[in-house]
């Protein structure tokens, strides 16, 4: 189940939509989707969830798929619309992974927060009562009656959502108000390493790899430990390697790390600062590897972060679940799977970018540096069309 951050949300919802003909949904505004404890949760507001989440949803997605192509390096462009029927894991849609994960569970969580909100003193202020309900307000007098048709956005459940959201965020923040942030440097404690690598494998002229024969391992040995001698003479790993236009690489560690190998991090755990370890063998490559310090103090806070933030993740995993299994809620699995929350292509669309482009008279060019990023909360306008799913 996922749990996210959520930025403020009072003026999330005042948005402009533009539509085209759409094809109707499948289960009527009034059905029941899910219940948290004694509250029915029913299509409208399922729908409204979904049509408000898409965007964020597939911006992310698009750039993950973006970042695995260059990780691969693919060698071709990346996809600018989100196929909701590909796979993101294994016998996994994008629209099942959409709909389970960012609008079903975080809907249950929303409706979870609201029935248990007292038990860590929230409230809706007057201000943030008055700046929902003018959020709510001027969204309705911003789209047609034909478009808050579609997206199932009546007046009262905007206010509804955009209430559900507020609590949803202080309740989060005061479950993480409880967390531990006090972490030991020892529990923490990161060591930093510098090796160079000599490969023990080639690459075909095809990309593909290889094994290298015994005499030709036998002379990347030789010169690796040819290499450790000339370094050890040196006394520093990174100058020594930049002299002889070498690469060398920094990788800071704990005990548990698994970088390299466990083996070499184990004999690198074992070293003094500035030792040099002996020549470390694995299936892939030699290493020589030099200890530079003991205690890295920027990687050491980085663990820290990094300790606080799953304390947080179970800390959330933890109160949810035990709310979710008191409260016994039930989904409709009926209704649930009839529901299509991906059949209109939701985007986001703010209104100043709107009028920035109608202010454009001759130049039509952009570059990555100038274009704006209109996909976060504090997005004015959507645009909502069929979509080709």
């Amino acid at each position: 189940m996922k749990r996210l951050m959520k930025k403020a949300v009072a003026l999330a919802a005042a948005t402009i939509i533009g539509m085209t003909t759409l094809a109707g949904c499948a289960v009527k505004d009034n059905e029941v989707i899910f219940t948290v404890g004694d509250t029915s949760v029913t299509a409208d507001m399922v729908k409204f969830y979904a049509n408000y989440m898409q965007p964020q949803y597939e911006e992310y997605a698009l750039y993950m798929i973006a970042y695995q192509y260059q990780m691969y390096g693919l060698d071709m462009d990346a996809p600018e619309e989100l196929d909701w029927d590909a796979q993101v894991a294994e016998d996994v849609t994008y629209a099942e992974d959409f709909k389970e994960n960012y609008v079903l569970a975080m809907l249950q969580d929303f409706y979870l927060a609201k029935l248990h909100m007292a038990e860590y003193n929230v409230e809706l202020t007057e201000e943030e009562l008055a700046e929902i309900e003018t959020a709510a307000k001027t969204f309705q007098e911003a789209n047609a009656d034909e478009t808050k048709e579609t997206i199932s956005a009546k007046k009262e459940l905007v206010t509804q959502f955009l209430q559900l959201r507020t609590i949803y965020e202080k309740v989060y923040n005061a479950i993480l108000d409880t967390v531990d942030r006090n972490v030991a440097d020892e529990d923490a404690a990161q060591k930093r390493l510098r090796y160079v690598s000599f490969a023990t494998t080639k690459t075909n002229e095809d990309g593909t790899t290889a094994e290298m024969s015994k005499d030709e391992i036998a002379a990347v040995k030789a010169e690796a430990e040819a290499f450790l001698t000339a370094a050890k003479a040196n006394g520093n790993l990174e100058a020594y390697a930049k002299e002889v236009e070498a690469t060398s690489e920094k990788l800071t560690f704990d005990k548990e790390s698994t970088d390299i190998s466990k083996d070499a991090i184990a004999k690198a755990d074992a070293l003094q600062e500035n030792e040099f370890a002996e020549l470390i063998e694995t299936e892939s490559a030699y290493y020589v590897i030099q200890l530079e310090s003991l205690f890295d103090e920027e990687a050491t806070k980085t663990e820290k972060d990094s300790i606080i933030s799953e304390r947080e993740s179970d800390k959330l995993k933890e109160v949810f679940d035990a709310w979710e299994e008191d409260s016994k809620v039930v989904v409709n699995e009926k209704a649930w799977k009839r529901l299509d929350v991906v059949s209109l292509k939701v985007t986001q669309k703010a209104a100043e970018a709107e009028k920035k482009e109608d202010d454009k008279t001759t130049d039509t060019t952009t570059t990555d540096e100038t274009t704006e990023d209109t996909t976060d909360d504090t997005t004015e306008g959507l645009k909502v069309e069929e979509s080709a799913k």
